[in-house]
């Protein structure tokens, strides 16, 4: 059937609207594609909320919270306790640590009771048996009893340990007693009346030394060196003994000296050897006189090959010797000796360099003429001063040697060796100023001296002085002559003050790095290498010592008052000496006077 016009209009506008649709659908798969916009699906529509819904929902929500809760309170819970059990570990340690500290102390009690104990046990003793020499005597008083028992404390201690650094503190606060102690308590043989006098120089020589260098808070007996020393050489350990006088210290010290003969029965013959023998053997020289504080040299320069020479311990003890020999020298000083030991030699067919090292004991071998009117005065043998020298730069460039440095040396010891094996060896010790030292027991009695007529060998001890005065009075070795020594104040002086002739010239520079003495001299290296400053001292602990303990103790009081009225009941002029005061008392006006009666 033919369409009505009215149709056909309605069939053309869908064609239309189709056709857009059409564009349009076209349209937008091309942006699609190029990615220009994207049309968003449309989302579902989420369905109408229920009451059973909400419910459930609610329900959860609560669930968790409970669950978050319950485990927060857990988690504290856990905290709290963790906390607690530390707390009760920390008590329980802290309370094991105060167990111990209490048992340390209670066992350190009983050690020092049963230290007390001994100690008045062997005081009790000591004064029965002094009691019984003495004889039917009357009582003493409390107070003088007393201070014997005070004085009679370190021979006490010999009696329980003869070593003397197991009763005080070197180190420390007991440096100074300990000092005295040394040189005053000197050694008892124990063996028989003389004894071997060359050991027993040896050991006094050494108690010197330590006195002078091995105590205080930086004594050479801190060293490494030193605790290996007394381990191989028992007569190091053996010096530090304390010899006192009464019966149970005397077998102390002949037990320790029996061990000590048993220990080197193999080594040396500790009987019958000189002190000379004794003191540059191959055990001394290994143990103590090659160790770098007592070496006189530093490393040995090879100035040939231009290497440090390894010299071994015996040689290098052989070389820090210094030899006045006046015997085939006349015109040979002390001082001289320590100048022209020092420099570049040729020895052995090679150039050495000599550079002194700074060490804190030197040794002189002393041979005087046979003429004793042309022998050294005690004076000039008293001290001398060792060269020190100082790297310097010229303006050119050129290694110099500053060697107008001095150390000063005071005489500590002299050993007057034997002329035979007759004869015995004799020891004198003194302080840094000259005093001559008095110990109780003298091993090797006699009065001798540096200027006796009979020509002898010598050996003598300086050691560096630090800070020591030497306006103190200086004596004779056997203490029969005074003399007084002005004080002599060392003056330094830069490089560049001196003039060139006192600057020695040196073709190869110090050692590089060099910090202490004791590092090796390299090769030729840098030119201005650093060095040691003059100023820089070795410390030393001063043990120069107070007066010999137990000589001229003053009277108390009480019996200075008793020893005045026995002298004055004696004249008869008891009363008529008070009767004088009390005039003198009033004539001052009732004030005391300052003399004594």
């Amino acid at each position: 059937m033919p369409s009505t016009p009215s149709e056909q209009g309605l069939d053309s506008d869908n064609e239309h609207s189709h056709s857009e649709l059409t564009q349009v659908t076209l349209s937008a798969a091309r942006l699609d594609e190029a990615g220009a916009c994207r049309i968003p699906a449309p989302s579902p529509v989420a369905p109408a909320a229920t009451p059973q819904n909400d419910h459930e929902e609610l329900e959860g929500s609560l669930r968790r919270y409970l669950e978050e809760r319950l485990q927060l309170f857990f988690n504290r819970q856990m905290t709290q306790s963790m906390v607690l059990g530390a707390k009760v570990m920390h008590a329980e340690d802290v309370a094991r640590r105060a167990q111990t500290k209490a048992s340390e102390a209670e066992a350190k009690a009983e050690q020092a009771l049963k230290e007390s104990r001994e100690t008045k046990a062997l005081l009790e003793a000591l004064l029965a048996e002094r009691g019984l020499e003495q004889g039917h005597q009357s009582p003493k008083p409390a107070t003088e009893t007393r201070s014997e028992q005070r004085h009679q404390l370190p021979e006490l201690r010999a009696a329980i340990s003869p070593d003397i650094r197991d009763h005080y503190d070197v180190f420390g606060r007991d440096a100074a007693a300990v000092a005295s102690l040394l040189e005053s308590l000197s050694i008892m043989d124990g063996l028989k009346p003389r004894g071997p006098t060359g050991l027993n120089c040896l050991i006094m020589m050494l108690q010197r030394i330590y006195s002078h260098a091995m105590l205080g808070p930086d004594g050479l007996a801190k060293k490494d060196w030193f605790k290996v020393a007394e381990d191989n050489n028992p007569i190091l350990s053996h010096a530090w003994h304390m010899f006192g006088q009464t019966r149970k210290a005397r077998r102390t010290a002949g037990e320790a000296r029996r061990e000590l003969f048993e220990s080197l029965v193999n080594t040396v013959d500790l009987a019958n050897a000189s002190f000379n023998e004794l003191c540059r053997s191959e055990l001394m020289n290994r143990t103590f006189w090659s160790q770098d504080d007592f070496r006189l040299y530093q490393p040995l320069y090879n100035m040939t090959t231009h290497k440090v020479d390894d010299l071994d311990r015996g040689k290098l003890a052989e070389a820090s010797l210094l030899h006045l020999d006046r015997m085939n020298d006349p015109k040979l000083t002390l001082q001289n000796v320590a100048d022209n030991a020092f420099g570049i030699f040729r020895t052995d067919g090679a150039r050495r360099m000599f550079k002194p090292h700074k060490p804190v004991v030197v040794r002189v071998l002393y041979s005087p003429e046979k003429d004793p009117r042309h022998r050294l005065s005690v004076d000039s043998l008293h001290r001398f001063q060792l060269p020190y020298w100082r790297w310097c730069e010229s303006s050119d460039g050129t290694g110099l040697y500053d060697t107008s440095g001095r150390n000063d040396y005071a005489l500590i010891a002299v050993v007057r060796e034997r002329l035979d094996e007759k004869d015995h060896d004799g020891i004198r010790t003194c302080a840094l100023g000259g005093t001559i030292m008095s110990p109780r027991y003298d091993p090797t009695p006699g009065l001798w001296s540096l200027e006796d007529t009979i020509p002898r060998t010598y050996m003598l001890f300086f050691g560096l002085r630090a800070d020591v005065a030497l306006n103190e009075t200086f004596s004779d070795i056997s203490g029969t002559e005074l003399r007084h020594l002005q004080a002599v104040q060392p003056t330094s002086a830069s490089a560049q003050q001196l003039p060139e002739t006192q600057v020695a010239q040196a073709k190869v520079p110090p050692n590089e790095g060099e910090q202490t003495p004791r590092q090796e001299i390299p090769a030729p290296g840098p030119k201005t290498p650093p060095m040691q400053s003059p100023q820089e001292e070795l410390i030393l602990y001063d043990a120069t010592p107070p007066r010999p303990l137990y000589r001229n103790r003053r009277l108390s009081s009480s019996q200075h008052r008793r020893d005045t009225d026995n002298d004055e009941s004696r004249t008869g002029n008891h009363g008529k000496g008070n009767r004088g005061h009390g005039k003198d008392r009033r004539k001052d006006g009732g004030r005391r006077r300052s003399g004594s009666p």
